[in-house]
């Protein structure tokens, strides 16, 4: 099977864009990881431990999404 070169370039643009808004989540969970330790080392919970939460649940949307492409 062949694709043409629209729908290839198009294929690209949205990888692209998918790849983008992991690694920002990525960053973004990176950078809960650090405050929770950082500033509540004695329980390991607090807010970054729930923002963490919600962005690994949008990760996995992405991720989960982009099998279907």
């Amino acid at each position: 099977m062949t694709v043409s070169g629209k729908a290839r370039k198009s294929a690209i643009r949205r990888y692209r864009i998918l790849a983008l808004i992991m690694g920002l989540l990525s960053g973004g969970l990176f950078a809960c990881g650090i405050i929770a330790v950082s500033k509540y080392p004695e329980g390991g919970g607090g807010p970054p431990y729930y923002i963490g939460g919600f962005v690994v649940g949008i990760l996995v949307r992405v991720f989960s999404a982009s099998h279907y492409l």
